[in-house]
């Protein structure tokens, strides 16, 4: 049962770390965008346009993060089946 498991964190990591990076150049594309941020900014749209990518690279390493976490705890755990006695 272990190995199912973490076999599954592992494509689940390669499949959403290609997800990750095929995204990163559209993310900096449009925190770099001038057409969005114009000159004339509010102080809520300049921390937006300045932390947009801090969140978005956050995300991806608590994502990483979640699932080797999953994939330790589901692998170490026994189960409910585990406790009957067949």
């Amino acid at each position: 049962m272990g190995i199912n498991t973490i076999t599954k964190g592992v494509i689940a990591l390669f499949v959403i770390g290609i997800i990750y990076l095929s995204m990163t150049s559209t993310i900096v594309t449009l925190a770099d965008d001038p057409t969005l941020f114009g000159e004339d900014l509010n102080p809520s749209t300049l921390f937006l346009r300045d932390n947009v990518l801090m969140i978005y690279y956050s995300s991806g390493i608590f994502a990483f993060f979640v699932i080797i976490v999953w994939m330790f705890s589901a692998s170490s755990a026994r189960g409910a089946s585990a406790q009957m006695q067949y």
